[in-house]
């Protein structure tokens, strides 16, 4: 029990700043520099080869990588742990 506890504190702990930060831009209608430089790490855009092409445009694969994934994990984790 005690080690539920520790682990509830320390998620709690670590994620009400990540929680805070995404709330406040959960109305956003548009992506600017600001929104990007708070919650994306990283963006990756790749050529994909095995999709059907359209006007010879090649296929591309975007994938986006959040800041705070690390929190936004512990929290699931621990919601679908405890539910």
């Amino acid at each position: 029990m005690k080690k539920e506890i520790g682990q509830y504190k320390h998620v709690t702990e670590n994620t009400s700043d990540y929680l805070e930060r995404f709330k406040q831009y959960e109305k956003v209608t548009e992506i600017d520099r600001e929104l990007l430089v708070e919650l994306v790490d990283s963006i990756f855009i790749e050529n994909i080869s095995d999709v059907p092409r359209n006007h010879n445009r090649t296929a591309k694969k975007v994938t986006v990588v959040f800041n705070f994934r690390d929190e936004y994990n512990n929290l699931a984790q621990l919601i679908e742990e405890n539910g």
